[in-house]
């Protein structure tokens, strides 16, 4: 016995198990290349997230201007219809607005812009809808957008949705809103920029 160590430490000689396998990346070392290429998982890995981040959502709303059309397309998703299967009505006027909202996205700094730094809103005055047919869950809304007036200070917006699949006719909504100042919530004279895009889409 030691007694400034403890006791003395006897080394164990145990038998080690034969056939150990090799560690994962020695293996993947010893493993011969296919036509040449070396084993880069990593690289696939890296190919994949950037591919993901690039490549545009299908599903993701989108708009383009066709002609006097300013077409807005968006994916029906599963919160958008109540119990009996087809889209809750008043989601419509949800649509309308995210279809106002890109439209205006011809201005300098888009609609972002028109509130937050201009402070230029458009309230609804006076709202007509008439409905034709459902959409349902999966379905894919096609929502052109045209402007049948444009007066002093206020606008009609008209929103003619169609089901992209069979081009069926669903609704149809005419929204007057007031072109206001919100930091004191007046009316306004329509600023030329947001004249200039109405009437390009003009229809009458």
């Amino acid at each position: 016995m030691n007694l400034e160590g403890g006791c003395a430490q006897k080394p164990l000689n145990l038998p080690l198990p034969l056939n150990l396998p090799s560690p994962p990346a020695q293996r993947a070392s010893n493993r011969a290349p296919e036509n040449g290429a070396q084993f880069r998982p990593w690289t696939a890995l890296a190919v994949g997230a950037l591919s993901r981040f690039f490549v545009r959502r299908t599903d993701a709303p989108r708009g383009k201007t066709l002609g006097r059309m300013f077409v807005y397309t968006r994916p029906i998703r599963f919160e958008d219809v109540d119990a009996a299967g087809i889209v809750f009505f008043a989601r419509y006027l949800n649509y309308c607005h995210e279809a106002m909202e890109a439209f205006f996205g011809g201005l300098d700094g888009g609609y972002v812009r028109l509130i937050n730094e201009r402070h230029i809103g458009l309230p609804a005055v006076h709202v007509d809808i008439e409905f034709k047919a459902p959409l349902r869950y999966g379905d894919e809304a096609r929502i052109s957008v045209t402007i049948p007036h444009v007066g002093r200070s206020s606008t009609k917006l008209r929103y003619a949705f169609e089901r992209a699949r069979d081009g069926a006719t669903i609704a149809i909504v005419v929204h007057t809103c007031a072109v206001t100042d919100l930091t004191v919530m007046k009316s306004i004279p329509i600023p030329d920029d947001m004249r200039a895009l109405l009437g390009q889409h003009r229809t009458s």
